[in-house]
């Protein structure tokens, strides 16, 4: 509650001209603070988008968190997904918790980016990294988290196909 009633607050205080470098800043600030783990996609799924403000936040708080989990400091959109894509999850040594956290971070910051919806080449590369995913994990993969990564990349798939 006190995270929802935080994000208002933030929402509603910055005029619409600080709106976008603050709501950077507050992104950068939330995942410099917080550790890239289970809980990191907890904070993300609380900003609730109803609105466009909070839409930009939540976009906004996945992308840093996503940088934070890949150990990169700033990168645009198309690296971030070329990066995920060279991901071997094949490997046995891949953390594949890391690779569904990163895949649930990338899906919220691209859900929620109005401007990167449009961009073809990232429709284009998500959907390869989703079906590196989906296809590179075999059914009796018994790693820990393979079957978590294997069913969200290939629901994420479906959704992105239709």
């Amino acid at each position: 509650m006190v995270l929802y009633e935080s994000m208002i607050s933030i929402i509603n205080f910055f005029r619409d001209e600080e709106w976008p470098n603050s709501c950077k800043k507050v992104a950068k600030s939330l995942a410099s603070r917080l550790p890239c783990d289970i809980n990191c996609l907890r904070v993300v799924e609380s900003f609730v988008g109803v609105n466009g403000r909070s839409k930009q936040l939540r976009s906004a708080v996945a992308f840093q968190f996503l940088l934070t989990c890949l150990n990169e400091k700033e990168s645009d959109a198309e690296e971030i997904l070329r990066l995920l894509i060279s991901i071997n999850v094949k490997d046995k040594n891949c953390d594949l918790f890391k690779m569904y956290i990163c895949l649930s971070l990338a899906e919220n910051w691209l859900s929620f980016d109005t401007i990167l919806k449009d961009k073809a080449i990232l429709r284009e590369l998500w959907g390869v990294c989703l079906r590196n995913c989906s296809s590179g994990i075999t059914i009796t993969d018994l790693r820990s988290y393979a079957s978590n990564v294997r069913s969200k990349a290939s629901y994420l798939l479906q959704g992105s196909t239709s």
